[in-house]
């Protein structure tokens, strides 16, 4: 059975889509844990392999596994920039607001990694925009912290709450003053409104 789930998890990584069906067809899990505790979709979710990611949910793929981390496929499908790949995963029952064991929703990972389009497609599905990790970091400290403009404008727009302050009592104007100040005049813009 080690053998079988080598391959599909090869497969994937190698986009061989014909090679995953063949070996869903004939009785590998969808399910299979690998190193970290990565599932097939966590990989198709993490390498934009909508075809893959959706076949694997037909054949009972769980879009909420989460790996050893508790990160779950629509973590991988933020860190990566794959809307279509996230669209798909909560179409089929993925969890929004699922934490992972830092608290980071999928929110909290397109507001990190830059991913502007998840960002307002999870907000489009109803993503708790302020959301707080284990450190007390919403959505908009993390985008903050890493200079993501277009992210922290579109997080404001859906209003998110930007004097929110983590466990260090620093709220996300603060961190921008600190790391990004050219990020200030979008807070200063979207408070005036």
């Amino acid at each position: 059975m080690f053998f079988a789930k080598r391959q599909l998890f090869q497969a994937v990584i190698i986009n061989d889509i014909v090679k995953v069906e063949k070996l869903l067809e004939h009785g590998a899990n969808p399910n299979a844990k690998f190193k970290y505790g990565l599932t097939p979709l966590d990989w198709a979710a993490r390498f934009g392999r909508v075809d893959i990611a959706k076949l694997l949910l037909e054949h009972n793929g769980d879009p909420n596994a989460k790996d050893d981390y508790g990160r779950t496929p629509l973590h991988f499908a933020a860190d990566f920039r794959h809307p279509d790949v996230a669209e798909l995963l909560l179409e089929h029952g993925a969890d929004i607001n699922a934490k992972a064991k830092n608290g980071w929703t999928p929110l909290h990972r397109a507001a990190d990694f830059g991913s502007a389009d998840v960002t307002k497609l999870l907000l489009k599905y109803g993503a708790d925009i302020n959301a707080k990790d284990n450190y007390g970091n919403t959505p908009l400290h993390r985008a903050a912290e890493n200079g993501h403009a277009d992210i922290v404008k579109v997080l404001l727009e859906h209003g998110a709450d930007s004097n929110s302050k983590n466990k260090d009592g620093r709220t996300p104007i603060d961190i921008a003053r600190e790391m990004h100040p050219e990020l200030l005049s979008i807070f200063q813009s979207m408070e005036s409104k």
